[in-house]
């Protein structure tokens, strides 16, 4: 039975002593299943400037289809910017301010489940937050971003890829504010193993830019195709094709002045991936002596 206790709040002010904060679906610590019919909710109240990332536990899943999630599903709403539903495997999943989260804010993470499918072993969520000090001024002015702040990341897809989703913004994106200039961010996508690999982009994304030019602010594949800008909501990339074993691409972001300053929401990605099995087969032969 869902226990209404499951609902909790933290506090990230300026006494924030810098210690992991989890927040487990119930059964997890005893290791069972989550029951069914639960709408669970954490609060994360955020007082003080800082920036705050919330992971998941490797074996964490959810039941559910990643990109349907109708079912049993996390969904983070408030000032982290997303309202995509989250299923599957959460492995990959991870949300964070990728600079100074202003103080004030708060969002929630929700936890639903239903009798509609199965139960699964459910998740434990790990959360940090760094904080920022800060002056006294007269004056009072809202964090921003000052500076591209990207981090070049690297996924790998071989045998162990726990399925889920995996998922890569621009600077800015979960902290609701548009991107900066000057950024060349770079996602390489290393698959070891035979897989089906698609990309796709929240349907809020949009850079700065008219499609078909796209020469200022754009995201581009190395394996192909065009540079993108405008809406990014209908671009995929591969379209279900099967990706061989010991490929490799990148997906680069860039933004620059050119344009004159002009700058917008920018984009989440997200890459599913399923994995090939590959199989073995032994070849035998009989030999027949004729006396």
């Amino acid at each position: 039975v869902c226990n209404p206790s499951c609902n909790q709040t933290v506090l990230i002010d300026n006494n924030w002593m810098g210690s992991l904060f989890t927040w487990n679906s119930l059964g997890w610590d005893a290791g069972l299943n989550y029951p069914d019919n639960c709408v669970c909710i954490l609060t994360v109240d955020i007082t003080a400037t800082a920036t705050v990332t919330t992971t998941f536990n490797v074996t964490s899943m959810v039941t559910g289809a990643p990109g349907s999630c109708t079912g049993d599903n996390i969904i983070y709403e408030g000032a982290i910017n997303s309202t995509r539903k989250h299923c599957g495997s959460l492995a990959y999943l991870t949300h964070s301010t990728n600079n100074m989260f202003p103080g004030n804010k708060s969002f929630t993470v929700t936890f639903t489940s239903t009798n509609l499918d199965e139960t699964n072993v459910g998740f434990s969520l790990m959360l940090t937050a760094v904080l920022f000090t800060t002056t006294t001024s007269t004056t009072t002015t809202t964090p921003e971003i000052a500076q591209c702040d990207c981090i070049n990341t690297t996924v790998v897809i071989d045998s162990s890829w726990p399925g889920g989703e995996f998922y890569w913004a621009t600077p800015g994106w979960y902290d609701a504010l548009d991107y900066p200039e000057n950024c060349i961010c770079i996602l390489t996508v290393e698959i070891l193993t035979t897989a089906e690999v698609n990309i796709t982009f929240d349907p809020l994304s949009v850079l700065a830019g008219t499609p078909g030019e796209c020469n200022d602010d754009n995201v581009k594949f190395s394996n192909g195709g065009p540079s993108f800008c405008g809406s990014l909501s209908y671009v995929t990339h591969p379209s279900t094709n099967i990706v061989p074993a010991n490929t490799t691409f990148t997906v680069t972001f860039t933004s620059t002045d050119a344009d004159g300053g002009l700058t917008d929401s920018g984009f989440e990605l997200i890459l599913t991936a399923i994995i090939f099995a590959t199989t073995t087969s032994t070849t035998s032969s009989t030999t027949t002596t004729v006396a």
